[in-house]
């Protein structure tokens, strides 16, 4: 009876090596992919030229400071200095950071409190007092949930935009000629 049970289990494993191997060959069919996933799409996006090369962040950089992208946009991070510009809203941090396209200098501002209403406090006092014509304002929602609010103003003299938003725990203020604060802001990763 050990015999027979012997027989029939190497019997099974012969037709399943023939199965995968020979016929029909199943081990050696390459995976379709299903319709079900996601396909990655096929239309490129073309980088903005870059003329400026990042200035690294030093050594013990803050998180803060480490969220400081090297790019934004055609933009590039030329140097990080504490700032005390919103020191009376005490807030836990305050970097004055300066990007650069080759052309222009977009001066960012960026602060983080301890709590999502302190900087919402901050931002509504600093929203209020700003100067100009407002050219867009809004809801910053990342990943489909509001963190917070934005406004983006022009001033005539001097010719400059100033864009000014609030995400979470943190304040950014982008000022800049033109509209590079606008296009700056724009290309700001949440």
């Amino acid at each position: 009876m050990g015999a027979r049970i012997v027989i029939v289990i190497v019997v099974a494993a012969i037709l399943v090596l023939i199965s995968a191997f020979i016929w029909p060959g199943w081990a050696h069919r390459k995976a379709q992919p299903s319709q079900a996933q996601a396909q990655a799409p096929q239309t490129s996006q073309v980088s903005p030229a870059r003329t400026v090369k990042f200035v690294p962040l030093p050594q013990g950089a803050t998180k803060l400071e480490e969220a400081m992208p090297n790019y934004v946009g055609s933009y590039a991070r030329i140097s990080v200095k504490p700032a005390t510009t919103w020191q009376k809203g005490y807030p836990i941090e305050e970097w004055v950071v300066t990007y650069d396209d080759g052309q222009d200098d977009v001066t960012l501002l960026a602060a983080q409190w301890p709590l999502a209403g302190n900087a919402a406090g901050e931002y509504s006092s600093l929203s209020s007092a700003l100067q100009g014509t407002s050219l867009s304002s809004g809801k910053v929602t990342v990943n489909g949930a509001q963190t917070g609010n934005y406004e983006v103003k022009e001033e005539e003299k001097p010719s400059q935009t100033t864009a000014l938003w609030q995400n979470s725990t943190c304040v950014f203020e982008a000022t800049g000629p033109g509209k590079s604060a606008q296009s700056f802001w724009r290309a700001f990763p949440f």
